[in-house]
């Protein structure tokens, strides 16, 4: 079976998947250089590709090697941003979860979650039932309160393991949620099928040597316009200009910035040639005012009975802590402090674990969990724009909480910008504000395109189509449940094709659990998995016995995605080492070797 893919236009082509070729950076010049692939960068890369820009995306590690696979997995409005009066940013950020559950059914699921409030709740229940009233009116619809409150017996029949003694009543509301680090390498994915080369593991060095200053990056000239919260100048004499300048481009007299670059695979540096550039390296980004390192924690746990979560208000300082399925595990998390330390090794502490089990305690009573229930744990450093609040502010810090998420695009020399902040959920659409102000100062029209109307690269044929009404399980056809308004094609369904590329995956070994993670996991691509396992049976072993996930995507993440390691692999391409404590197969490593890409 060949691949197919939707271009712009509906035509049915085939494609070759991402390759990793560091020679093609250093032999063209491009409009556009975007250093880091965290999900801002690959958006970035996806869209100006799309719009005819010769671009460039590389990153020092892995893709959504950082923070963007170290998110609570939600594509969300955020509720508890209602609380700060950030309407524009929730709005914004349902509106993009409605487009992203149509336009990525295989990536993005939706999920309802209860809200239990016991009695002496820090948060009232009229302030709280009041706020996912407005919640659905932002996005859109609107439910009777009587929709909103959730009968104790339901409560019991959606989440058996909730302690019935903890709450006094209950609330409901409906968001999304994927896989954060395949969501981002399929975006990759999809700037590379559009003619953005990229490449991983390759790190920005320093500007070259020998050419001239960009004109108004030095000088403080340059626009002071806004995009998003706004593009904010440089202040003289900020401790950051020395540390930006390092790598702020300078401009050759055709035009071009070079940058000194390494291939960190072969150690051989080279230089890329590009007339704009876009830093968004999360916690490394070089910004031109002060910004905010806030750590985030999650554990993984064993599995609850229910396909629903918790949102949960925590007793002791009231910040919001998920209880989340996910994976037939649990993901609990998130904490929100403040940050300083190796970026590259941020540690999960005793005091994190305990506050989430506490917390969690609480809730599920005598169904708790203990630390020796911890299956694993991982950390991640979100990078804020501090504010006037922030710590050494002379006017006290803010709690991290609530440092806005708001998305900054900051002006840091002539034709380069930072982009700071913002939420995994709206990237996309932030990242077509960024293609806009790129395009305005290269002097290109910026395109009408159909950004909004194309499915993800390896969305099923389905994606796209008018919302379906139909419920997706029986613990949410209940009339009280979101699920009946939800905007998404449920991907895989019970018509064919899916039930034919099932029966198919079934037919070449693969467990029925199997089959099933790879249609959800892999939408139009799994014709590819198909032809790998095809060639060659031993593919259809699981990689833990525990988990449904197999050899034959340890196979195609080699090949396609630009997998170098076991951590790619058990970490991003799958999430196995934070779901099990198994013993992967022996046969991983021959398997990794013989489909390395070359």
């Amino acid at each position: 079976m060949g691949s197919i893919a939707l271009d712009e236009c509906g035509a049915r082509r085939h494609v070759l998947g991402v390759q990793r070729n560091v020679a093609n950076l250093g032999n063209r010049d491009f409009d556009l250089l975007v250093v880091g692939g965290g999900i801002y960068g690959a958006w970035s890369a996806y869209h100006a590709a799309h719009c005819g820009l010769s671009v460039a995306l590389i990153e020092a590690e892995d893709w959504a090697g950082a923070t963007s696979s170290a998110s609570s997995k939600l594509i969300h409005g955020g509720l508890r941003y209602l609380e700060q009066f950030r309407f524009s940013m929730v709005r914004k950020s349902l509106a993009e979860k409605k487009r992203l559950l149509e336009l990525a059914p295989h990536r993005v699921r939706p999920l309802d979650f209860l809200v239990p409030l016991p009695q002496d709740a820090r948060v009232h229940p009229g302030k709280l039932g009041l706020g996912l009233w407005i919640y659905d009116l932002l996005e859109g619809r609107t439910r009777f309160p009587t929709q909103i409150v959730v009968p104790t017996a339901e409560v019991g029949r959606r989440f058996p393991d909730l302690d019935s003694g903890s709450f006094d009543r209950c609330f409901l509301y409906e968001d999304a949620q994927t896989d954060d680090a395949l969501f981002t390498i399929e975006v990759v994915d999809g700037a590379a099928e559009a003619g953005a080369v990229v490449a991983n593991r390759v790190r920005l060095l320093r500007r070259a040597e020998g050419t001239e200053n960009c004109a108004g990056a030095e000088n403080g000239e340059g626009s002071d316009r806004c995009v998003g919260s706004g593009i904010r100048r440089r202040a003289a004499g900020h401790s950051d200009d020395v540390r930006a300048a390092n790598t702020r481009p300078s401009r050759n007299r055709r035009g071009f910035c070079s940058f000194v670059c390494e291939d960190v695979v072969s150690g051989e540096p080279f230089v890329i040639r590009s007339r704009s550039f876009l830093d968004t390296r999360g916690p490394w980004v070089e910004a031109t005012e002060p910004i905010r390192h806030v750590k985030g924690v999650h554990l993984v746990l064993p599995a609850l009975d229910t396909d629903d979560a918790l949102l949960l208000v925590s007793r002791s300082d009231s910040r919001v802590i998920f209880i989340l399925p996910w994976y037939d595990r649990t993901l609990v998390g998130t904490t929100d402090d403040d940050y300083v330390g190796d970026l590259r090794n941020v540690e999960v502490s005793d005091e994190d674990v305990d506050y989430l089990l506490r917390e969690c305690a609480f809730a599920l009573g005598s169904k708790a969990w203990s630390k020796e229930d911890v299956i694993s744990s991982f950390a991640g450093v979100r990078t804020l724009v501090a504010g006037p609040d922030a710590p050494g502010s002379g006017r006290g810090p803010a709690e991290p909480s609530a440092v806005s998420r708001e998305w900054s695009l900051m002006k840091t020399g002539d034709l380069s910008w930072a982009s700071v902040g913002g939420k995994f959920t709206s990237a996309r659409v932030d990242a077509v504000s960024i293609l806009k102000h790129v395009c305005a100062e290269l002097g290109l029209p910026m395109p009408v395109g159909r950004d909004h109307e194309r499915p993800f690269p390896w969305a099923p044929p389905e994606a796209g189509r008018a919302p379906s009404t139909e419920p997706t399980s029986a613990k949410s056809s209940s009339t009280n449940s979101p699920s009946a308004e939800r905007a998404s094609a449920n991907w895989p369904s019970t018509d064919p094709p899916s039930t034919n590329i099932a029966s198919i995956l079934e037919s070449l070994g693969f467990d029925e659990a199997a089959a099933a993670s790879l249609i959800q996991r892999y939408g139009s691509r799994v014709d590819r998995i198909a032809e790998l396992a095809q060639g060659d049976p031993t593919l259809v072993q699981r990689i833990v016995p525990d988990l449904p996930f197999t050899l034959v995507e340890v196979a195609f993440s080699m090949r396609h995605t630009m997998a170098q390691t076991e951590e790619d692999i058990l970490r991003r391409r799958t999430p196995v080492s934070l779901l099990s404590r198994q013993r992967v197969s022996p046969l991983l490593s021959e398997i990794m070797d013989r489909h390395r890409a070359t």
